[in-house]
């Protein structure tokens, strides 16, 4: 199975109850883009996702490795604006006490960032669990030329992803 597939089906795993099947992923260092209309609540859902530059070598069952998307969404009437992280495979550790992840954007410091796991209970993903970090960071990807992403594996500990965009996230919220 290709990388693209294994991404669209982590994905559908965290927005089955939205009712978009089809969130595209990027290839790796240009952000992809989808919007798609919400008949029933008249809104325009969007999502832009940026695919990591490297693989990180994970352990059985999930070798070789796994790529990790920064993902973010916005559906205005049901979830509001997220800020998330998916892994091609393996399992991202997060416990109630113990969720975060960390970030370093270009040459500046690398910040903690609190997550939670998706109410799916997909092991997969993380959310930024607080919306003004969130909007922080969307303020931060739309000018990174380099964004590195360090987060926990169940059973492989922390790997660290490298992101390269070739272009800066457009995103306008409104």
């Amino acid at each position: 199975m290709n990388f693209t597939k294994l991404c669209k089906k982590s994905i559908l795993l965290v927005v089955a109850l939205t009712s978009v099947l089809g969130v595209n992923f990027a290839n790796a260092g240009d952000w992809d883009y989808l919007e798609k209309k919400d008949e029933m609540r008249g809104v325009v859902n969007k999502w832009a996702s940026l695919m990591s530059e490297n693989t990180v070598p994970l352990s059985f069952p999930y070798n070789p490795g796994a790529k990790l998307a920064i993902i973010v969404r916005s559906m205005p009437k049901q979830y509001g604006l997220d800020v998330m992280l998916t892994a091609s495979k393996g399992q991202l550790t997060c416990s109630y006490r113990n969720c975060f992840f960390s970030v370093k954007f270009d040459d500046n410091k690398v910040q903690k960032i609190t997550a939670v796991k998706p109410e799916s209970g997909s092991s997969d993903t993380l959310f930024v669990a607080n919306n003004k970090t969130a909007q922080a960071l969307i303020k931060k990807l739309k000018s990174a030329k380099k964004i590195y992403i360090e987060t926990d594996f169940f059973r492989d500990g922390p790997a660290q992803f490298v992101f390269e965009p070739q272009h800066q996230l457009k995103w306008n919220n409104n």
